[in-house]
């Protein structure tokens, strides 16, 4: 399961690279490094880059999984969602302020906007 992945990696070195540097987002930055590290032949094996990155081989199998099926921009747009699905559509908070009023906020979820 560690060994060397049989995948094609159709981005040059350099525009990896450049890709890299345009990443917002530290898991996104992480999968376009594994895949720049296998191009530059800095690791080999799916164990060498999951010690250098700080994952799990399972998670660098599912990217590379992920980058096989639909190159870089179907890596680039799994985004994994943690948690519990919410189970309401509004928060109402209230806060008393210094002078004994009471301040009322409602907030929306995205969840309705989306």
């Amino acid at each position: 399961m560690s060994g060397r992945p049989h995948i094609k990696i159709t981005e040059s070195v350099e525009s990896l690279r450049e890709i890299l540097k345009q990443q917002k987002r530290i898991l996104a930055y992480n999968k376009v490094q594994m895949l720049y590290f296998f191009q530059s032949k800095q690791v080999e094996t799916v164990r060498e880059v999951s010690a250098v990155l700080g994952k799990s081989e399972a998670t660098i199998h599912r990217w590379l999984f992920q980058y096989k099926e639909g190159g870089l921009e179907n890596l680039l747009k799994h985004r994994q969602v943690f948690g519990r699905p919410k189970k309401f559509s509004g928060v109402h908070l209230t806060f008393a302020d210094t002078s004994s009023r009471k301040l009322t906020i409602e907030m929306q979820h995205s969840e309705e906007k989306g």
